[in-house]
């Protein structure tokens, strides 16, 4: 006969909470309540679920943060020996958009096919780009605190940069 071991763990499931979608590629930290040590890093794949097996009794925290929306916190989980913990996390969206429209200077009529590119960081990187559509607009969802700067681009068009697009 063949016993299969019973083993104290954390684990869930991350969804949008406006949808019900599960949210991948969502970072989950499992750290000890009592020294403050991060313990284990785990990133969710396709189905949006997460696993901390093999724990020794104990305090645990878990933190989790997903690209798109607010970050969420359990403290003080307690766990016995055997026992097994599933703890969903419902994220919510951030709302935060940069969005607008792309207009000849002198004509004022919208630019279709206009390049508008979204950069952060010191030193300029790159996070997101678009092309605006038949009303020369453009718009960047779901974005994080932060700034941006936003860089377009169009042909017989002289480049245009705007600096620190504060989101907060």
């Amino acid at each position: 006969i063949a016993l299969s071991p019973i083993e104290t763990s954390i684990s869930g499931t991350i969804t949008n909470a406006r949808t019900g979608a599960l949210v991948r590629e969502t970072t989950v930290q499992l750290w000890d309540a009592d020294s403050g040590e991060e313990l284990n890093t785990y990133v969710t794949g396709f189905p949006g679920t997460y696993r901390f097996t093999n724990l020794d009794p104990g305090h645990y925290n878990l933190t989790v943060n997903s690209f798109g929306f607010l970050p969420a916190r359990v403290n003080g989980i307690v766990l016995d020996l055997y026992e097994q913990e599933q703890i969903n996390f419902p994220l919510t969206p951030i709302d935060t958009r940069i969005s607008g429209t792309v207009t000849d200077t002198e004509t004022g009529e919208p630019l279709m096919g206009a390049h508008v590119k979204l950069l952060t960081g010191i030193y300029g990187e790159p996070v997101r780009f678009t092309i605006t559509d038949e009303d020369g607009g453009y718009s960047f969802l779901y974005l994080d605190e932060g700034d941006y700067d936003l860089e377009v681009t169009a042909v017989r068009y002289i480049p245009e940069t705007w600096e620190n697009v504060t989101l907060a």
